[in-house]
């Protein structure tokens, strides 16, 4: 974790931990604080490829239901056809579909992974 995540870790263990010296702490010692930090800390994050932080997704959400009722507000008190808003929590949690890719069979599926393995 101390290699893939080290960015984070350092940004964490200064906020959480005001220890602003990352490489001088022990590497067991940084594993225990490392376990320690709490769900919306950066490293904890990344580990589980979420995004955005519990309190960020509550304000996106916060957005949303804002804009859905003041959408119907409108549309109930106007004559004109108000074009519903998109919503921020799908926009910004849009997935690219150039990465996602489907196999007809499992061989189909071994044979390219072969490929991409002979590739790498």
């Amino acid at each position: 974790m101390r290699a893939l995540y080290r960015d984070a870790l350092i940004c964490d263990f200064a906020e959480y931990y005001h220890l602003y010296s990352f490489d001088s702490v022990p590497l067991e010692t940084a594993a225990i604080l490392a376990c320690g930090l709490p769900a919306d800390s950066r490293t904890i994050r990344k580990l589980s490829g979420q995004k955005f932080s519990t309190d960020m997704i509550l304000k996106i959400r916060l957005v949303d239901a804002v804009q859905s009722f003041e959408h119907a507000f409108v549309s109930v008190h106007s004559k004109k056809k108000v074009p519903k808003p998109q919503s921020l929590m799908k926009m910004l949690t849009k997935q690219d579909d150039k990465d996602i890719r489907s196999f007809r069979s499992a061989a189909e599926f071994e044979m390219e992974r072969e490929r991409l393995l002979r590739g790498a």
